[in-house]
């Protein structure tokens, strides 16, 4: 990441008074960074402090030395190619890197920033999961004062032992406040150029508190100071939650961990020195020695940490730059006790700003107080006054409050438009419909990036419906969005039509009866009902038909419980409070009832306990068999199938009792076939086999007496 020219324009205001100092400096290039040598371990700027590592205590073992440039013409995920390594701190690389799909797509502003783990820390988990947490903070802080950071990758790579764990990262052209500061030596900054940068750096701080997120390691080489004259506040991957914004019902991450040591020691509260969770008072503390080191380019307590000022009693000296009242101010910051310090960072800065707008009317209202103490008024008086006055500098504060949204992303603007309290929704709005053209854009590219982001192949309509109405609570009278809502809702309905039109054919055909059919079918309803939560399955009169065909059949064959348990499914699910459904259903749980006494009934037996034969339940469960062998008796019309027909009949009714109406019907079916076989038989003159078959139809119906 390249380094402001020392010649320009840009940063000169922020340090009038200076300027000997500011051009003494070394000047770096900004057009040839790859040709540049890198700078000794001495000299402050070093670039790695752009992309500074988190404090981290890593038990982990020393890297081997190694050169530079050592993943030089990679590419990563085949869309970003390394060009040149720019830094390296204690646990990440930082490469400058081109984006070749937007090289591609003919868009020149193409350079990214790449932080990858260094090889020996690739396999090591908690330098990845702080890699990962920087990912996920930065990317929850949607801010135009906040790096953003676009991915989060681990891909392996050709010829290294262990993958490549690496995060996506916009690409700054500027320098640290480290750098700033010390070019601003020995007076500091002009009061005006530092209230610019810590303008900005409030805003971003304010932002993430409003998102539940402390920084924790504000310090200044984490805070970049862009070629044009932006802020940008850098890695919030220590960051803990706020505790008044966490969700109690959530689920526990148990892939948390507690930064240790996540901080720089001289810009760190005696709180956090003591092992506290983060607060945002800890932040503000932060930010105050970074604005004194702004104002006198010297540390309040001379890079001593916070607890060891404090028990040495160190105090902080007035900075030239600075009134008694905004000295005030900015030292209730730097109080070591928490509770001495104010509850919110904007506060604080608007007592310390000098008001850039009408500012005669702000001269005449000092002066007026200072009258009429002079003149002797009431106590009580001259604090009324006092009060007035305050809330006019508050409200000539609140004038520049949006500055910042000036140029700020769509979503930054949507964000500052959802947190604005009532009496400045006009003013942000009025900033919104300045850029309508740009956020408009922005709903119709997130409106695109939905539908392409499927679920089983069926897009959340639901949220992109939500997109685009956000969208017309912004602009209510955008005909591009109604267009859009209008396309949409067409397409909606008109995906839940083809779909149900789909579903009812599967059930007209059928395509339930094996698993296979069955998940697939139960999985064609439930991608429906993403599509539609409202959806419900309207069968047609021939899927009905067909379903009742398909039960009767599984039941007089005395299906598999599996198949039973479907078919029930499918008429619950598709066949609801039709008579076919429930008449199925009943006739399904009989079935099964009958199974469940009958096993109840064999598992008693063979406990040698003696129950009444279940006859009601053994004929239902015993109806496919009962059937099957009527028929092949009434199929019989020779001896030999006869003779087959009552060895099946025998092995039929073991262990069935002799009044079984189901085996007693069979075996006077079977003597009645004899008997019809000797008429036959008779008929024919053969007069020896006609006897025969008479004398077995009597031997049937005596061996079911004998039973």
């Amino acid at each position: 990441m390249d380094r402001v020219n020392t010649d320009t324009r840009d940063t000169d205001t922020l340090l009038a008074g200076s300027q000997d100092d500011y051009h003494s400096q070394p000047q770096h290039s900004t057009t040839s960074p790859a040709a540049s040598t890198p700078p000794s371990s001495s000299d402050n700027s070093d670039l790695t402090a752009v992309f500074c590592d988190a404090t981290q205590v890593l038990d982990v073992p020393s890297p081997q030395t190694e050169g530079r440039n050592q993943l030089k013409g990679t590419v990563l995920q085949q869309r970003y190619l390394l060009e040149d390594q720019i830094g390296r701190g204690g646990m990440c690389d930082i490469y400058r890197a081109r984006d070749l799909l937007l090289e591609q797509n003919g868009i020149k502003d193409n350079h990214i920033a790449v932080k990858l783990l260094q090889p020996h820390l690739q396999d090591h988990p908690q330098a990845r999961h702080l890699l990962i947490a920087e990912a996920r903070k930065s990317q929850q802080l949607s801010h135009p004062n906040i790096i953003r950071v676009f991915s989060f990758g681990h891909e392996a790579l050709e010829g290294r032992d262990s993958a490549c764990t690496f995060l996506v990262m916009e690409w700054l052209d500027g320098e640290t406040l480290d750098l700033v500061i010390k070019r601003s030596r020995p007076r500091g900054l002009n009061y005006d150029g530092a209230m610019q940068i810590l303008r900005q750096i409030a805003a971003a701080l304010d932002y993430a508190s409003s998102q539940g997120v402390v920084h924790a390691d504000l310090k200044p080489s984490n805070v970049m100071l862009t070629r044009d004259g932006h802020i940008k506040v850098l890695d919030f991957g220590v960051a803990g939650s706020d505790p008044l914004h966490q969700d109690i019902y959530a689920v526990p991450d148990n892939d948390a961990t507690e930064p240790v040591q996540g901080y720089t020691p001289a810009y760190a509260s005696p709180q956090l020195l003591a092992g506290n969770k983060p607060t945002h008072r800890d932040d503000i503390y932060s930010f105050c020695c970074i604005a004194y080191e702004l104002l006198t380019s010297k540390h309040p307590f001379q890079r001593q940490p916070a607890d060891k000022a404090q028990q040495q009693k160190l105090r902080a000296d007035a900075p030239a730059a600075l009134s008694s009242k905004r000295w005030a101010q900015l030292q209730q910051g730097l109080a070591f006790e928490e509770r001495k310090r104010p509850a919110q960072l904007l506060t604080l800065l608007n007592l310390m700003e000098q008001p850039s707008a009408w500012p005669r009317l702000a001269g005449w209202s000092a002066a007026l107080v200072v009258v009429l103490a002079a003149a002797g008024m009431g106590y009580q008086q001259y604090q009324g006054y006092q009060q007035r006055l305050q809330q006019l500098d508050t409200r000539l504060a609140d004038s520049h409050r949006y500055d910042y949204l000036q140029g700020a992303t769509p979503t930054a603007l949507l964000d500052a438009l959802a947190q604005a309290p009532a009496d400045q929704q006009a003013l942000v709005t009025g900033i919104l419909q300045q850029q309508r053209a740009r956020v408009l854009d922005y709903f119709e590219g997130e409106v695109e990036s939905q539908l392409q982001q499927q679920q089983s192949g069926y897009p959340d309509y639901y949220s992109v419906t939500r997109t685009v109405e956000e969208g017309l609570k912004v602009f209510p009278d955008s005909a591009r969005l109604h267009t859009l809502l209008d396309t949409l809702q067409q397409s909606w309905r008109g995906s839940t039509q083809a779909l149900d039109e789909q579903l009812n054919a599967m059930l007209e055909q059928g395509k339930y009866q094996t698993k296979a059919d069955f998940d697939n079918l139960l999985t064609q309803f439930s991608g429906l009902k993403r599509l539609n939560h409202d959806y419900q399955p309207l069968p047609s009169e021939k899927a009905s038909a067909t379903y009742q065909q398909v039960m009767q059949e599984a039941l007089s064959k005395t299906a598999d419980e599996d198949q039973l348990n479907r078919l029930r499914k499918i008429g619950e699910t598709f066949f609801a409070g039709m008579p076919v459904a429930e008449q199925s259903v009943e006739q399904v749980d009989e079935v099964q009832q009958a199974q469940q006494t009958m096993d109840a009934y064999k598992t008693a037996r063979q406990q040698g306990q003696k129950l009444p034969f279940p006859h009601a339940a053994a004929a239902i469960v015993y109806q496919e068999k009962t059937a099957a062998l009527a028929s092949q008796i009434s199929a019989a019309t020779d001896p030999e199938a006869l003779t087959e027909a009552e060895n099946a009949l025998a092995s039929y009714g073991r262990g069935l009792p002799s009044d079984f109406e189901p085996l007693v019907t069979l075996t006077h079916q079977l003597a009645q076939a004899y008997r019809d076989l000797a008429k036959q038989l008779i008929n024919a003159d053969q007069l020896r086999e006609a006897q025969k078959a008479m004398a077995e139809a009597d031997l049937v119906e005596k061996g079911l007496q004998a039973r």
